[in-house]
């Protein structure tokens, strides 16, 4: 299976996640302290999600799906 050349894994995200977290230690007001943790939270939350479809995927290349008895591919009746 070709992944999409745009995938990226949770280490990207995770990377992103800490940046934020760098930018609200600076940031004057704590409402804004308060955005940026948020949206480093969502990127550590894209990042488990990158994690999991990458270790999907993975399964998905090693199993392959199971054919019918006879070897060939059923149609369904029109």
């Amino acid at each position: 299976m070709e992944r999409m050349k745009s995938y990226r894994g949770g280490k990207h995200y995770r990377e992103r996640a800490e940046e934020c977290r760098v930018i609200a230690e600076v940031l004057r007001t704590a409402e804004l302290r308060e955005q940026m943790l948020t949206v480093a939270a969502d990127y550590e939350r894209m990042a488990d999600l990158a994690d999991k479809l990458s270790h999907d995927l993975r399964i998905s290349e090693v199993q392959p799906v199971a054919m019918a008895s006879s070897g060939s591919v059923k149609r369904r009746a029109a």
